[in-house]
């Protein structure tokens, strides 16, 4: 007799994306979702952080970080509109307050002898 199926199995295996965003033009690192769940933020290996508005489904900006930062990690702070990106090169390890507003590095943290999780 076969098992029965969990209903979260079931639940699971009927849900099907919605939309899918293709920006990135190599792996993805790392993503985060806003507090209020109204902005997505994406950042790879090219160097790129894409800011997404998911009301509208839209990509909204397109950065381009210094590759020579290398991007690992990205986190919301408390506002919507500013990250804090942790930073790979080599063995420079830092953490950037960034303005995605107006594109502007707010703070860099420094110190960090290996990999910020």
């Amino acid at each position: 007799m076969d098992e029965p199926v969990k209903l979260e199995e079931k639940v699971l295996k009927e849900m099907k994306p919605a939309l899918v965003y293709k920006h990135n033009k190599d792996l993805i690192n790392s993503l985060d979702i806003s507090k209020d769940g109204k902005y997505m933020v994406t950042c790879g290996d090219d160097g790129q952080v894409n800011f997404y508005d998911l009301d509208r489904g839209e990509k909204i900006n397109t950065y381009i970080m210094d590759i020579e930062y290398g991007i690992s990690l990205i986190k919301f702070t408390n506002h919507n509109k500013t990250v804090l990106v942790a930073t790979r090169k080599d063995n420079t390890h830092s953490i950037l307050y960034w303005s995605l507003h107006d594109n502007v590095i707010l703070a860099k943290f420094l110190g960090h002898s290996s990999k910020i999780l």
